[in-house]
C-alpha cells in the first residue's frame, strides 16, 4: 500500500477511535454514525454518493474548534424521499436539539425532500455541492464509462476502483479508494448512483427553513448553470462560495469548510 494510502487509513482509524460510534435500524436499513460528543446543538454531516461518515475525517480532525459533530453513514437507498423520511425518523429517535444538517452532493439532493416535510426539529441546512434533480447531471458520467451505465453493481464498483487507480494519487483519490476498496459495498454505491440518476425535484419547501447553499466554482460535476438553478430554487438562501473545493470542499479545503460550519452554526442559533 502506498504511503499516502497508509496515512489516510491511519488518520481515518484515529478519528473513528476518538468518536463514539452508533448504529440504528430504521425499517430494514441500517444507519451508522460517528459522534464527537459535547453539549449543545450538533452539526450533522452527510456524505455524497461515495463513502461513509469517515469521508469527513478532515473535519473530524478539527473537532476541538467546532461544535459537536455527528457524521452519518446512510444506507444505500435510491429513493430520495424514502431516505429523507428515514433520516427524519433518525433525528426523532436521537432527540437532539436543533441540529444544523449539512449535505454534500447526493445527500444535498435528498435533504431537499426533508426540508419540505420534516423540518421542525432542524435549525438549518447547508446544501453543499448539490443539485435539483437528475437533469442537472446530464452528461456527467458519475465516474464510470458510458458502457458501464447498465452494468451490474459489481462492474460499476470495479470501474470506479479502476478509474481511481489511474488518477494522480492525491489525498482525495486515496480517500475515495479506501472507501471503495474497504468500506463501501458495490450494492451501496450502485444504489446511491441509481438515486442520482432517478432524482426528481422536491416539492417547494416552507420558506421558514434556514437554507444555505455551499458552492465551488471549480466543481467538476455540478455546473455553474446547476448552481444557478439551485439559487433560483432557493432565492432567500445565503450562497457560500469556497474556491478550490471542487466537489469535495471538506477534503480539499477543510480549514475554510470548518470556518463555514462555525459561522453558519453560530448564525442559525443566534436568531
Amino acid at each position: 500500500m502506498p504511503s499516502l494510502h497508509r496515512d489516510i487509513k491511519r488518520r481515518v482509524d484515529i478519528v473513528e477511535a476518538e468518536a463514539v460510534a452508533g448504529r440504528m435500524t430504521i425499517g430494514a436499513a441500517e444507519w451508522r454514525w460517528l459522534d464527537t460528543g459535547g453539549d449543545g446543538p450538533p452539526i450533522v454531516l452527510l456524505p455524497g454518493w461515495v463513502g461513509d461518515a469517515a469521508m469527513y475525517f478532515r473535519i473530524l480532525e478539527r473537532k476541538s474548534s467546532l461544535p459537536r459533530l455527528i457524521a452519518v453513514t446512510y444506507p444505500g437507498i435510491a429513493d430520495g424521499i424514502a431516505l429523507s423520511s428515514q433520516f427524519a425518523e433518525l433525528l426523532e429517535r436521537w432527540k437532539v436539539d436543533k441540529p444544523l444538517v449539512v449535505g454534500s452532493s447526493f445527500s444535498s439532493y435528498w435533504l431537499q425532500h426533508l426540508t419540505t416535510r420534516h423540518h421542525a426539529r432542524v435549525s438549518g441546512y447547508i446544501l453543499g455541492n448539490g443539485f435539483s434533480d437528475a437533469a442537472d447531471l446530464v452528461g456527467v458520467s458519475l465516474g464510470v464509462p458510458d458502457s458501464a451505465a447498465d452494468a451490474s453493481a459489481e462492474a460499476v464498483h470495479s470501474a470506479w476502483i479502476d478509474r481511481l487507480s489511474k488518477l494522480q494519487q492525491t489525498e482525495l483519490v486515496a480517500l475515495q479508494a479506501l472507501m471503495l476498496r474497504e468500506r463501501q459495498s458495490a450494492r451501496d454505491l450502485n444504489d446511491r448512483l441509481s438515486g442520482v440518476r432517478l432524482a426528481v425535484e422536491a416539492a417547494k419547501r416552507d420558506a421558514s427553513n434556514k437554507v444555505f447553499l455551499l458552492e465551488c466554482p471549480d466543481d467538476p460535476l455540478i455546473s455553474l448553470e446547476a448552481q444557478s438553478r439551485m439559487r433560483r430554487r432557493y432565492p432567500e438562501a445565503q450562497a457560500i462560495v469556497i474556491s478550490g473545493g471542487g466537489h469535495y470542499p471538506y477534503v480539499l479545503r477543510p480549514d475554510t469548510y470548518s470556518q463555514v460550519l462555525r459561522e453558519v452554526w453560530t448564525s442559525v442559533h443566534q436568531r
